[in-house]
């Protein structure tokens, strides 16, 4: 079946394999309401697909993204989906990037420089100036590794 229209014009789906995101865009009061329904809908899709969602932390969350200077002393409402609570998180990796409530990607990139610099190591290791690698294979290489690190999920 097809999501409630009302929820529907509120936000947006992201799949990938067995992954899904979904970004719900609103005031509170709106965005409480689409979550609701769109649990409830989750809810009976799964019951009927004979399905169970995986609501382990971890594996399905809430992130609240707020305005900066947003009131966010209002208590959020508990969500539960199959009679399992959805646990909030300051920060979920989705797809390999990590987000966080301020969107200051500042973990992602701290994990992405740890991976490329062991990258790098490893590229680099046995190379120098009078053996090993070329200059030109070894750039290649930082292209194809390293670089695509860096870039992946990249504005």
């Amino acid at each position: 079946g097809n999501l409630p229209i009302d929820v529907r014009s509120c936000r947006e789906t992201f799949k990938f394999a067995d992954d899904g995101t979904v970004l719900i865009i609103g005031s509170q009061t709106e965005c409480e309401r689409a979550m609701s329904k769109l649990l409830r809908y989750t809810e009976n899709w799964c019951k009927l697909w004979h399905l169970l969602v995986n609501c382990d932390k971890d594996k399905t969350e809430v992130i609240v993204i707020q305005p900066k200077g947003a009131d966010d002393s209002s208590t959020l409402p508990r969500l539960f989906l199959g009679g399992a609570e959805i646990t909030y998180t300051h920060s979920s990796k989705v797809l390999g990037v990590y987000l966080d409530e301020n969107l200051d990607f500042e973990r992602r990139s701290t994990y992405m420089l740890l991976k490329c610099w062991f990258a790098w190591n490893k590229l680099s290791k046995g190379t120098c100036r009078t053996e090993g690698t070329t200059s030109s294979a070894l750039a290649l290489r930082f292209k194809t590794v390293v670089l695509t690190k860096i870039l992946y999920a990249a504005p």
